[in-house]
């Protein structure tokens, strides 16, 4: 199965070269998944395939453990589960499939809702990217500022990419612009339509010759992003992201000549509008914000246009110089009511004795011994009580503690998870079914996919 890697670099002529004929024709219907690329029957070694499915089994058993929590606690745990299960076709299409509807129709509109399906989408996009864009699409977002959306678009659009190729550029231009409507415009992700992540270290941006129909698909791509750029002036945010942008187009030296001017400009008229701002001590404007913006647009521009730089500079380079603002208001120092509790107290003692236990004892090549095996359990009945005890003192509170989020204890759980998992995961699995021992079972099913690309690596190295 194809498994695709984030960050990964695509070649900008598997788009640009067959570009003028695509433009012209419809976006696809999604069809299909991912393609696969065959693997040897030796590639995987007896080990790893063991790990795999130990962390399939662990999996499983956190799904079955949660099936009586309540519809939000359910929601945050699948993202949990859909997340950790990408590298499984079945698991992550169906589970991801399950979190997008579920908090659709059973989570509030909010941010949350818009998070969580944002979450199934990106999972989803590891098989079936064509799925993903469309879920993309479609998730509820509320606040534009808040929309995950754009971070997380590059990758569905890199997996879009290399499942239709050339086709995929009207249909993701067409995405890119229902995201900018909807929320956030995705940048990042657009870089890719225009650049490709980069072209090859040995060919120089100068020296590379681009066809009319190339630097027409250059030239579309920069125009969308910059007419969104436009309509959200003043919004700092928007401006570190068209920078990026603007950043690829310079680097491919595909955009033609004017086009590059007239994004160039338009983007040393926002630096112009935020350093005046920043200067005339607007509130909206964060000063050490606008100084960072300036500098690094400053670079940018003096690469594209040192005579635009010099502007700017002209302008509002005073900028520089403007003093940071302190907070007006004091820092929070609101604390949980439980923590003041003696028995609380005791338990989070308890669990952090027990890490030190673990972090003491030899590592797992070395025989195990009756100690580590009474600290992993003391440390796990420690954190159950200490769940039991805030739940009693302060409900709210104990919400996070059932997702694993307790004082000492993921640095309890991360040494008695490399010492003697065997030990560990069987204390978790002796657990009676709820969301805490969910969250633990998802967390032992990462450790042991790490456990499995360590293997995997070392079999490489061996070869």
């Amino acid at each position: 199965m194809w498994r695709m890697r984030r960050g990964s670099k695509l070649l900008f002529a598997i788009i640009a070269f067959s570009a003028a004929a695509t433009l012209a024709q419809q976006a696809m219907p999604i069809q299909g998944k991912a393609p696969a690329l065959k693997a040897s029957p030796t590639s995987t070694p007896a080990p790893a395939l063991k790990l795999e499915s130990k962390r399939i089994e662990l999996l499983q058993q956190s799904y079955q453990a949660a099936t009586a929590l309540d519809v939000t606690s359910r929601a945050i745990l699948l993202a949990k589960q859909c997340s950790a299960a990408e590298d499984d076709e079945d698991l992550a299409k169906s589970w991801c499939k399950e979190l997008f509807q579920l908090a659709k129709d059973q989570l509030p509109t909010g941010d949350l809702r818009a998070h969580l399906q944002t979450v199934a989408a990106r999972s989803m996009s590891v098989h079936y990217p064509q799925t993903a864009l469309s879920m993309l699409q479609n998730v509820d977002v509320t606040d534009a500022q808040s929309d995950e959306r754009a971070s997380m678009a590059r990758m569905v659009f890199e997996g879009v990419i290399h499942f239709k190729g050339a086709k995929a550029f009207p249909e993701l231009m067409a995405a890119a612009s229902r995201l900018g409507e909807t929320g956030a415009y995705p940048y990042l992700a657009t870089t890719m339509l225009m650049y490709g992540g980069g072209l090859p270290p040995q060919i120089q941006k100068a020296s590379h010759q681009y066809t009319d129909p190339q630097v027409d698909v250059c030239n579309q791509v920069l125009q969308q992003g910059l007419d969104y750029f436009k309509k959200d002036s003043m919004n700092l945010k928007t401006d570190f992201q068209f920078m990026t942008l603007l950043r690829s187009a310079s680097a491919s030296n595909c955009p033609s000549g004017w086009m590059m001017h007239q994004a160039a400009t338009d983007f040393a008229n926002e630096i112009v509008k935020v350093g005046t701002a920043a200067i005339n001590e607007d509130e909206k404007i964060k000063p050490h914000a606008a100084k960072m913006l300036y500098e690094s647009a400053q670079h940018l521009l003096q690469d594209i246009d040192p005579v635009l730089a010099e502007s700017v500079e002209k302008k509002v380079g005073a900028v520089r110089t403007v003093p940071d603002r302190t907070s007006s208001s004091a820092p929070s120092t609101k604390s949980q009511t439980w923590e003041t509790d003696p028995a609380a107290h005791t338990f989070v003692q308890k669990i952090g004795e027990a890490e030190n236990v673990l972090n003491n004892a030899p590592d797992g090549k070395h025989p195990h011994t009756q100690q580590m095996e009474n600290a992993i359990r003391d440390g796990f009945t420690a954190a159950q009580r200490l769940i039991q005890k805030v739940d009693e003192l302060d409900p709210d509170a104990a919400k996070s503690l059932h997702r694993g989020d307790l004082p000492n204890f993921p640095a309890f759980l991360d040494a008695a998870m490399r010492i003697w998992p065997e030990s560990a995961i069987a204390q978790i699995q002796a657990m009676p079914d709820g969301e805490f021992k969910a969250h633990l079972l998802v967390s032992a099913a990462e450790y042991v996919g790490r456990e499995k690309e360590t293997e995997m690596m070392m079999r490489r190295k061996s070869l």
